[in-house]
């Protein structure tokens, strides 16, 4: 219990705060209302008065703490701790600054800090919000803060100075012999800041903002996402262990949705704790939508708890231009862009991109990524894209079309890289935007390095056409890209790219639908869709025939017997493979001819005529060499080496799989090599030469396990029998 009149004082002074914390009452009206209140209990209690010169409890402004235990900052605590108020006098700081994006927690750690180590300065702790980013009022100005601290120091209002610098004077005149503690909320930058710093070195002060701090000396503490484990911390803590412990999947997907993002799990989390009929999981598809989500993470009239205000207020203090590339980059749906996409986007040289997307890193509305990438919050994503669609129409679809232009171009540079003696996709520069230039790939390696960090964009990019109807791009894209899929043996990629594609290309040309169905064809047949691979290429030799295109309808007859072949039906694959090869020669196109070979070598092995495969394996090899195709060379020689291996010529085989290591580790072909150096290990076992095989095996594990290959299971098994 209180044990003096001035214990019961600070009762009534925290009672009437805690009461009026949700009320969002300007702190000046705040003020008033505590005084009020102190006042009728001297009254009541015949207390001693608070008049000037009497003395006085220190001044205790810190709002009220949302909780004992704050979820997932458990290290920023115990870091804050030994900054601010460590044992070791190397270890203080007299200045922290909390930066992060909005919604991150920000607030509530320097509120949460600030009371667990309240006691340690026994002279009082201000706190005060700067309204640095927020939407309805303006942003506090130094002279408003320091005439308030005065106040709250007992300072009476004659004696308050009337210029800044008088004020600052004064203010560090009575904090010189305090220890105190000033928590500085929602700065709007160093500028705000610098004339609220106490002159005392036993003074500590935390400061939240969205913007780094520069400047004013201050430690810097940004903050992040929560991991799994703290979001499903955070959660549990608001709608009790038990019931997140009764369905942990479902709370894992809610702090999926919510981005993992503090405020949004505690919107929603707070929205479960109050339904007690609803499960989790009906709460996690009440989020599940991304065109709504948004809309369920808004709660009633509080705009501190909605999420769209929450960023709104980022947003307006943005300048035109950089505000205008916010929405700009709203219209990416990729995971992360490249500056030359941001550039693409905006209509501008990389350079001065690159100074206005810096203003949103500078303000945490996207964060910047090794490599000079960029990337969103997934909640800010969906929230730039919303924005996006403040733009006129017609500025949205120009943005799109230079967005796909650089795309586009990009992948035609890696094409040509990966198959420079095959057929170009028809694309016109002169009837393409202006954009910067694709990066430069002068081999394989730079090239698959390109693809392996653009492909889900591609992916997003080549949906996006197809759904705005840039027919043109919308199959250009997948087919310069085709080649990039189909040697890093992602078919999944392949097939869903064309499909999604093959609308734009009927409505574009019998060349266009032709050339799509082709690598559809051949996409479905590494799927295992062989029928319908079957008539997407029996389609495309009747579309290229028609328009008098022999290379196409060679590449047509290509992919059709593969997907014969899939069917074990080897007469008419062959028959199918001998036609490619035939219009191959007549048009001169080595490429053709190579890959036709290969597929009879491929169809003759599928029948266990292993001579003929032999035969016709070595002079794909030969050829695929000549013209510099590596990649292709590599995978032959492989094969090669498994017709050698199905007949027992082990030695054979061996040198085949070592002579493709070679080349798969030239150009960067890592799940060739995974798959190479398996065989090579059971090559090597069959030599006797058991020690090598091992150390091969173990080189494919590691090399099949980073690239999560389903392979990796078989190479475990081949190695843990092959120790036995």
């Amino acid at each position: 219990m209180p044990r003096s009149y001035e214990d019961y004082e600070l009762f009534v002074d925290c009672f009437v705060r805690a009461c009026l914390a949700h009320t969002q009452l300007p702190a000046e009206t705040l003020q008033t209302e505590v005084d009020r209140w102190c006042s009728a209990w001297r009254a009541l209690a015949n207390a001693p008065s608070s008049d000037v010169g009497t003395e006085h409890s220190p001044p205790r402004l810190l709002p009220p703490s949302t909780t004992s235990h704050l979820a997932g900052r458990r290290s920023h605590v115990e870091e804050l701790d030994r900054l601010l108020a460590g044992s070791s006098a190397k270890e203080e700081v007299p200045l922290v600054s909390i930066t992060g994006p909005p919604g991150v927690g920000k607030t509530a750690l320097a509120i949460h800090w600030a009371h667990r180590a309240a006691e340690r300065f026994p002279d009082g702790q201000l706190y005060v919000d700067l309204r640095g980013w927020d939407g309805d009022h303006e942003v506090l100005a130094p002279e408003t803060v320091l005439s308030r601290f005065l106040r709250d120091l007992r300072v009476p209002d004659a004696e308050l100075p009337s210029t800044l610098d008088e004020l600052e004077a004064r203010f560090r005149s009575e904090t010189a012999d305090r220890r105190m503690l000033l928590v500085l909320d929602n700065a709007a930058g160093p500028e705000q800041i610098r004339p609220l710093l106490p002159g005392s070195r036993h003074c500590r002060t935390v400061v939240t903002s969205r913007a780094p701090l520069t400047g004013i000396g201050a430690r810097a503490m940004p903050l992040d996402v929560l991991s799994e484990t703290e979001s499903f911390e955070l959660i549990a803590s608001l709608i009790g262990v038990v019931r997140a412990q009764d369905e942990p999947d479902a709370v894992s997907l809610v702090a999926r949705l919510c981005a993992r993002l503090p405020l949004a799990l505690r919107i929603v989390g707070e929205g479960i704790a109050v339904r007690p009929a609803i499960s989790v999981a009906e709460a996690a598809e009440e989020i599940a939508d991304e065109s709504t989500r948004l809309d369920t993470l808004g709660v009633g009239t509080d705009e501190a708890h909605d999420i769209r205000s929450v960023f709104s207020w980022s947003l307006r203090y943005l300048s035109p231009p950089a505000a205008r590339l916010f929405r700009l980059l709203g219209l990416h749906e990729g995971p992360d862009l490249p500056l030359p996409v941001v550039a693409a986007l905006a209509d501008m040289p990389p350079a001065a991109a690159r100074h206005l997307v810096h203003m949103l890193v500078r303000v945490n509305l996207i964060e910047q990524r090794p490599g000079g990438r960029y990337r969103f919050h997934d909640l800010l994503r969906l929230y730039a894209r919303e924005r996006a669609m403040d733009l006129p129409q017609e500025q949205r679809i120009q943005a799109v079309e230079r967005l796909s232009a650089w795309y586009l171009k990009a992948g035609d540079a890696s094409d040509r890289v990966f198959a420079p003696s095959r057929r170009r996709v028809p694309i016109h520069d002169r009837d393409l935007p202006h954009v910067p230039a694709a990066p430069p790939m002068a081999d394989h390696r730079a090239a698959f390095a390109w693809g392996d960090t653009e492909r889900e964009n591609v992916l997003s990019v080549v949906r996006q056409c197809a759904r705005e109807e840039l027919h043109e791009v919308a199959w250009q894209l997948p087919a310069v890209m085709g080649e990039y899929f189909y040697l890093r043996k992602m078919w999944a990629d392949l097939y869903a790219t064309h499909k999604d594609a093959l609308p734009s290309a009927q409505r574009t040309s019998l060349v266009a639908e032709a050339w799509i169905r082709s690598n559809l064809g051949f996409a479905g047949s590494h799927i295992g869709m062989y029928r319908e691979a079957e008539e997407h290429c029996r389609r495309a030799v009747e579309a290229t025939t028609s328009i008098g295109d022999p290379m196409s309808t060679g590449i047509a007859w290509n992919n059709l017997g593969i997907a014969l072949g899939g069917l074990r039906e080897w007469d008419e694959a062959l028959a199918a493979f001998q036609r490619a090869l035939e219009l191959h020669r007549s048009q001169g196109n080595q490429w053709g001819e190579a890959h036709a070979l290969m597929n009879m070598a491929r169809a003759h092995a599928g029948r266990g005529e292993w001579d003929a495969a032999v035969e016709l394996y070595v002079r794909a090899g030969e050829l695929h060499g000549a013209i510099g195709n590596r990649v292709v060379e590599g995978t032959v020689l492989h094969e090669l080496g498994l017709a050698h291996a199905a007949q027992a010529r082990w030695e054979q085989a061996t040198d085949c799989y070592q002579r493709a290591l070679a080349i798969h580790n030239e150009v960067d072909n890592r799940i060739g090599a995974g798959i190479t150096l398996d065989d090579l290990a059971a090559a090597l076992l069959a030599r006797g030469h058991r020690d090598e095989a091992l150390d091969r095996w173990r080189q494919a594990l590691i090399v099949l396990e980073e690239l999560a290959h389903p392979r990796a299971e078989l190479v475990r098994s081949h190695l843990e029998s092959a120790q036995r």
